[in-house]
């Protein structure tokens, strides 16, 4: 991601991206990007990455997960959580943007976001978490 892909998901969001985020993605993993998951789901087979779905790498990928208008992807989200990406079975990752290590959280499909999980200590380690698991799979 270039500083002018973070500027236009900036100027979509209404607000700066913390430090850490901006950092994060400046420098995105490139094993985000390279380890991918094969598996049969009832005769299809998928390949997917983590940089596709659960840390969307995209910077319009981005944009569009954090639309907050009514029927938006972020439309019950407040202005300090943003989506990173979603998981195969609707559950959503964010950050929290005003908190300097880039907390993750996460709630399910249907779940209102004020129940999340916290499920990473900043986006580095829940990176370290999708890259092992996807090549656990």
């Amino acid at each position: 991601m270039t500083p002018s892909d973070i500027q236009r998901i900036e100027a979509a969001i209404g607000r700066t991206l913390s430090a850490t985020v901006r950092e994060f993605y400046l420098n995105y993993p490139a094993a985000l990007r390279a380890t991918k998951a094969s598996y049969d789901d009832e005769g299809n087979t998928i390949t997917e990455c983590p940089a596709d779905t659960e840390l969307c790498e995209s910077a319009d990928g981005l944009i569009a997960l954090n639309n907050r208008r009514p029927g938006g992807n972020a439309a019950l989200m407040e202005a300090n959580q943003f989506i990173l990406g979603a998981g195969e079975c609707g559950e959503t990752y964010w950050v929290d943007l005003d908190n300097a290590t880039g907390a993750v959280y996460r709630f399910e499909s249907g779940e209102d976001p004020k129940y999340s999980q916290d499920i990473a200590g900043s986006l580095a380690e829940f990176a370290r978490v999708l890259i092992g698991s996807y090549g656990n799979r």
